[in-house]
């Protein structure tokens, strides 16, 4: 056949159908079936794809060629799918038959409209005797009238569809004024969701997409396509809202997506999420339903909204997992009128309650008023026993039933202990005082007498006690106060780093006699204090070591010498070498005497 043939090669993006057209002409066939009749094929297009080997070998084509013009049923399909194949208009673009009379692949799809190439809509009705021009016509270059089409004045696409249609033909040029649904690679599945998008347009109208028939002219395809086109010259948000006027317009009665939306939504997600597909359409579809949808999204239903959107209803187990409380303490509130709720649906087995962001938003901001003590202690920088004391002297705001209240986070006042550490900064007394006690170290591990820790932090707050060291963080930590003012009400902190004089009486064996004259003459530094309410002396560590330094007990000094108190004192009188801190008792015994360390060398000679 092909010796009987004045053959020539195809263009690279030249229709199958329009080479043998062409072919056909030159060969003096009639038409392209008549060629392929010649070649023992039936005369149609399906045809051309179950005989390609056939006519690959009978006409010297590439059977890959062929292959591309409708591939297999598992390749992608791109303009080659067969559903939306024109079957009896050949539309053309004038200026591109002016650069070549063939017929471009991409023409034969019902959906495309525009040459992405001139900016100009498809011409299938002949300008001169109106007649639509057909497939059969014999010369692509001309009307049956003689009219030569490459003369045609066309018009200016706009710029929906001149996307739409480079899209389709697989042209990704960027087209000004428009935004990419996806990548080139989903784009070969572009046709199908335009189609659905177009066919479903009108929410009042349950149209099946079976039930329309493919655009056969270009006016019918620009006519279907408008709306989508519309929508992608101002994409994101003319689609958006689109969803948005869906949702309103669905059964109200319903608060799932695919009940409100139908088959619109079933599509959607089939064309987006399997396989995962066209991302800007779903991410677009995303926000519309966060903002709007005021029904269930349980799971979120694979929804990918923006970063920046947020969901505006909650269904009553989520908000209260957001808020921090139990369902039924949030469905309590509600019933009370503490909690508006977007709207309620009763069903036979269910109650729906609805709330609004802004309304899980208040009662969050509220619940963050009142806090728990550890998370008050963490904020503040103080133990948690400290938050416990301030709350017993009543100087902090704390509400012990707070579970029962669905606006309480904890049972902590937060901005209670704010204004105490406010006021504790109004009454700051700088001090060069060396010995200074933090807030945090007044607390129950220095004492046992709850009364006088107690006592403590109700001079803090009716301002007795003042603080001598403000606190510049904001916190309770920076608060210092003086321990010598600190001792004389909370006795127990001296206990931490001191003795009292009955317990140094026992650890030491001096005489308790000896040990009250020392103090009181002087001799041995102590601060009276209170312990479970009643008055103390307590020596502290340093008092101590201070009197070691500066003098030696006689018991001691005879007992390390292995001999008497009373014949020490005898040797130290007859020494000339005084002898101080001695106590006359009732009943004249001396005791308590103390030999100064200066002199202890000359003593013990």
């Amino acid at each position: 056949m092909t010796a009987l043939l004045d053959l020539f090669t195809h263009e690279h993006d030249e229709s199958a159908i329009g080479y043998m057209r062409r072919l056909a002409l030159k060969n003096g066939y009639s038409s392209w079936k008549a060629l392929l009749r010649a070649c023992g094929v039936k005369p149609s297009v399906r045809a051309v794809l179950a005989e390609r080997e056939i006519l690959a070998t009978a006409l010297g084509l590439d059977p890959a060629w062929l292959e591309a013009f409708v591939p297999a049923d598992d390749k992608p399909v791109c303009v080659s799918d067969p559903q939306f194949a024109r079957t009896t208009s050949d539309p053309v673009c004038p200026s591109c038959l002016q650069s070549g009379a063939y017929v471009r692949r991409v023409w034969g799809h019902a959906l495309i409209t525009a040459c992405p190439e001139h900016g100009t809509t498809l011409l299938d009705h002949c300008p001169n005797c109106g007649v639509e021009l057909q497939q059969s016509r014999h010369d692509i270059a001309f009307c049956g009238c003689g009219f030569d089409l490459r003369e045609a004045h066309t018009q200016p696409a706009s710029l929906g569809h001149l996307w739409i249609s480079a899209r389709l033909a697989g042209d990704m040029r960027d087209i000004i004024g428009t935004t990419e649904l996806g990548s080139e690679a989903d784009y070969l599945r572009l046709a199908d969701l335009l189609y659905m998008l177009a066919v479903r347009f009108d929410s009042a109208q349950q149209t099946r997409r079976g039930k329309v028939a493919v655009p056969k002219t270009i006016n019918e395809a620009i006519a279907l396509l408008t709306p989508v086109a519309t929508m992608l010259e101002s994409w994101p948000g003319r689609f958006e809202q689109h969803v948005r006027d869906r949702l309103q317009a669905g059964n109200p009665n319903v608060f799932n997506l695919t009940g409100r939306l139908g088959a619109w939504y079933i599509n959607l997600s089939r064309q987006c999420l399997n396989p995962s597909a066209f991302a800007p359409v779903w991410q677009a579809f995303s926000n519309a339903v966060i903002d709007q949808f005021e029904g269930n999204l349980r799971g979120k239903n694979g929804l990918t909204p923006s970063l920046d959107r947020k969901q505006r209803y909650f269904a009553l187990t989520e908000a209260a997992r957001l808020i921090g409380t139990t369902r039924e303490h949030l469905r309590v509130a509600i019933q009370r009128g503490n909690v508006s709720s977007h709207t309620t649906r009763k069903g036979p087995s269910y109650t729906l309650a609805l709330i609004e962001r802004a309304e899980v938003e208040r009662i969050v901001r509220e619940r963050a008023e009142w806090t728990s003590v550890s998370e008050a202690a963490e904020t503040f920088a103080v133990p948690p026993a400290t938050i416990n004391y301030l709350v017993k002297a009543k100087l902090v705001e704390a509400d012990q039933d707070w579970k029962g209240c669905y606006l309480k986070g904890g049972p902590i006042r937060t901005q209670s202990i704010v204004e105490f550490a406010a006021q504790l900064n109004t009454r700051v007394r700088p001090s060069n005082d060396d010995s200074v006690l933090t807030l945090s170290q007044l607390n129950g591990r220095r004492t046992t007498d709850a009364g006088a820790i107690l006592r403590l932090y109700q001079a803090i707050g009716d301002g007795t006690l003042c603080p001598v060291r403000e606190d510049t963080t904001g916190q309770l930590s920076g608060f210092g106060f003086s321990e010598s003012e600190v001792m004389p009400i909370l006795g127990s902190v001296a206990l931490s780093d001191g003795l009292t004089l009955t317990k140094l009486e026992s650890i030491t064996g001096w005489k308790y006699e000896a040990l009250s004259f020392w103090t009181n003459n002087g001799y041995l530094s102590a601060t009276e204090t209170l312990i479970h309410g009643r008055a103390t002396r307590v020596v502290s560590n340093a008092a101590l070591a201070d009197f070691r330094r500066k003098w030696i007990p006689i018991s001691d000094l005879a007992r390390s010498l292995g001999t008497k108190a009373s014949a020490m004192s005898q040797k130290a009188v007859s020494m000339g070498i005084t002898i101080h801190g001695q106590c006359l008792l009732a009943s004249g015994t001396k005791r308590g005497g103390l030999i100064a360390m200066a002199d202890l060398a000359r003593l013990i000679s």
